[in-house]
């Protein structure tokens, strides 16, 4: 690996283990700040901000069965995470919905000439 160059942090399902947002914060600054600059930080984590009681029932159920526990941290805390950081506009990596994406016309056109 090359520190000389921006490299990403990622995150994914981690943070959700650490139930201590602090410590969370923490661990991901000290991350953050190893890294070089240009660096990203990519996290994904559960959250009762869309479907909150069926969020809440996994994350009980899931901390019944003598797993790892696991937690939801709110928005807010998970904001923190990125506080001093630009956030990048991730809808055009976003998978879209089936039928939501059109070809370009240079290709409908071709197709059909």
């Amino acid at each position: 690996m090359d520190f000389e160059q921006p490299i990403a942090i990622t995150m994914p399902g981690v943070l959700n283990f650490v139930m201590d947002i602090h410590e969370a914060v923490t661990v991901v600054w000290r991350l953050m700040n190893a890294a070089p600059s240009g660096r990203h930080l990519v996290i994904s984590h559960p959250t009762t901000e869309v479907d909150g009681e069926a969020m809440t029932a996994a994350v009980d159920y899931w901390n019944g069965r003598g797993s790892a526990p696991m937690t939801l941290h709110s928005h807010a805390d998970l904001a923190r995470l990125f506080d001093g950081v630009e956030l990048l506009d991730t809808r055009a990596s976003s998978p879209a919905p089936v039928g939501a994406v059109q070809p370009p016309t240079s290709l409908t056109s071709a197709a059909s000439g």
